[in-house]
């Protein structure tokens, strides 16, 4: 069965002229996707996306377990019928926490760095979102994830340094996924990468490098692998740039030149998902008002 995959972050702030929703919505239907993978969404921003795609979805903040903290953006999880969401969970906030991610991934901590705030570990849960979906050929999971940028303090402490904790509990997680998965994430990373390597924040050895490459190295813990690399090996294209694969994002926000480029959103599928082709809009989405690029992965599930 064909399936058209579509991610992209949303950018959570309202744009000048305030259609940023709607223009963004346009701009998802107009590629006809048939499961979209959202970060950074406002909670109405599922139904107005869902409305003009034609889709059905669920966003992280209706799902349990109930945030504690005020209503911002989270995940998005739609679909198109035939498609169907049969069940939706998060990740806990206990399962950010440092003892339990550093037993599975025997990677340390920072001292002083063993307790996750609870604000925190609120904020990381509401950035996860799964869902079972069935209707195809056979049922899979997809997943949205938007990790926390290092930046800011919390309790007095650097956010730096609880970071990897998000991307190691979702490794965590998706390696116990016997079903087919895929998932998209703005990752906030890689520092930097070629279509041979990838270098990760952290990649000195310091505490918190082997949680990064265990949701995005090569190879990572789960089984899923990056569509995006995979498209430039199969296609033998070359890479956007040095030091990045292809641009979705800029560091001072997507408008200047200034900035430098990063590809911190990606797509991931498990082997069941054959690779048609794989294109990423990033002009298109800045004008729509996102500062992050439209992924489209078109593939085939067996």
């Amino acid at each position: 069965m064909a399936l058209r995959i579509v991610s992209l972050n949303l950018r959570a702030f309202f744009g000048p002229g305030g259609s940023q929703a709607e223009d963004l919505a346009k701009l998802i239907a107009s590629h006809q996707p048939d499961v979209v993978l959202l970060q950074e969404a406002r909670p109405r921003w599922q139904e107005v996306v869902c409305r003009a795609a034609g889709l059905t979805g669920t966003h992280s903040l209706d799902v349990a377990p109930k945030s504690e903290s005020r209503r911002g953006d989270g995940c998005v999880i739609a679909v198109r019928p035939p498609l169907r969401i049969e069940r939706v969970w998060r990740l806990p906030p206990s399962a950010f926490a440092p003892a339990l991610v550093t037993a599975a991934l025997s990677d340390p901590i920072p001292a002083g760095y063993e307790i996750l705030p609870d604000a925190l570990a609120d904020r990381f849960s509401t950035r996860t979102l799964f869902a079972e979906v069935s209707g195809a050929t056979h049922g899979f999971v997809v997943a949205s994830f938007h990790a926390t940028p290092g930046t800011g303090r919390v309790g007095g402490r650097l956010v730096s340094e609880w970071k990897p904790l998000f991307h190691g509990a979702a490794a965590i997680a998706l390696k116990k996924l016997a079903l087919p998965f895929v998932f998209a994430i703005d990752a906030n990373e890689p520092e930097a990468e070629t279509i041979a390597t990838v270098r990760l924040h952290w990649h000195d050895g310091r505490p918190g490098a082997a949680k990064f490459a265990a949701l995005l190295g090569l190879p990572p813990l789960h089984r899923a692998r990056d569509l995006q690399r995979e498209q430039i090996s199969k296609a033998g294209s070359a890479p956007a740039a040095p030091d990045y694969l292809a641009l979705t994002y800029t560091t001072t926000g997507g408008r200047t030149t200034r900035g430098a480029g990063r590809r911190f959103d990606s797509i991931w599928a498990t082997a069941e998902f054959t690779l048609d082709n794989f294109e990423t809009f990033y002009a298109d989405a800045l004008a729509a008002g996102s500062d992050h690029a439209l992924l489209r992965a078109s593939t085939t599930l067996e």
